[in-house]
């Protein structure tokens, strides 16, 4: 609705509402991220359907993983390749596709090494020595505390309310 309502007459050439052009501005991103919101908490409790299947795939966890590492490496693959020049590089489209495709395959390696030489073997040890703190727990209130034989009418009491708490 928002894209048809708003955006779409306000990029046609004989546009002139500035009222329109503002509030969209203003609440563009804010609504944005409220959706995102609301995806991320229907997706949580059950209610994604085919959106929560998608973001699930297995897939995603890699490229999550991936991304990120490239994001880390990338400012050094940067500050490294712009240092070890030895002389000036003047601009041309050559030159600056040739030094993106060279920064991208660096960074994207240095990413799988990380990956795969720090990531991975820290989620097997996570996994082996975690193993047991997420197995479910039994629960506290299935473990009613019974009275003794013979105990007397106020530990009883005290003991019932603490049934009840628990």
């Amino acid at each position: 609705m928002y894209v048809i309502g708003i955006v779409h007459p306000s990029l046609q050439a004989d546009w002139d509402n500035q009222l329109a052009d503002i509030v969209n501005n203003s609440f563009r991103r804010s609504c944005w991220s409220l959706a995102l919101c609301w995806m991320i908490f229907a997706c949580v409790h059950g209610y994604g359907g085919p959106v929560n299947w998608f973001l699930s795939l297995r897939v995603w966890k890699f490229l999550a993983r991936i991304s990120y590492a490239i994001y880390l490496f990338h400012s050094l693959v940067q500050l490294t390749t712009a240092s070890a020049a030895v002389a000036p590089v003047y601009f041309s489209v050559k030159t600056l596709f040739a030094s993106f495709v060279t920064d991208l395959v660096y960074t994207v390696a240095w990413a799988m090494i990380a990956c795969i030489a720090v990531e991975e073997p820290v989620f097997t040890l996570q996994r082996i020595f975690l193993h047991d703190a997420f197995k479910s727990q039994p629960r506290l209130k299935e473990n009613k505390i019974k009275p003794a034989s013979g105990a007397e009418g106020d530990e009883i009491k005290d003991i019932e309310k603490l049934n009840r708490m628990l």
